[in-house]
């Protein structure tokens, strides 16, 4: 992911004024930080640190596209859709069971940001 993007929003959207607040949030050193900079490297786990600390999607870190935070993608989102997607799955795992591992490879496959944020998430919950 590009430093260079992300800092823009980040600088746009939260009091992180400075590269030493974000090396602060992200649990590292603002030399380390700097590097990244210069690199234009922005790790993925740290868009999810600054996501969850500023209420941001990290879709939008990424991207800049879609809505910013959670709140504005809940009313934006259609909640049926979510409804017909566990409807469809529950069904499916109950037809065929062993057809839920497949899917879960599947669905990350397709969404490797999903795959980011689980792992993050699990790592966060140990």
């Amino acid at each position: 992911m590009s430093f260079s993007s992300i800092w823009k929003r980040i600088l746009e959207e939260t009091d992180i004024k400075n590269l030493s607040e974000l090396a602060g949030i992200v649990g590292t050193t603002q030399p380390y930080v700097s590097r990244k900079k210069k690199n234009d490297e922005f790790p993925v786990e740290w868009a999810f640190k600054v996501a969850e600390k500023y209420n941001l999607l990290v879709e939008w870190l990424f991207y800049g596209r879609g809505p910013r935070r959670l709140s504005d993608a809940s009313s934006t989102f259609n909640q049926s859709f979510l409804k017909e997607i566990d409807e469809w799955l529950s069904e499916f795992i109950a037809a065929e069971p062993n057809r839920k591992e497949w899917f879960e490879c599947s669905f990350e496959d397709c969404f490797p940001l999903f795959k980011e944020w689980r792992k993050f998430r699990t790592q966060k919950l140990l």
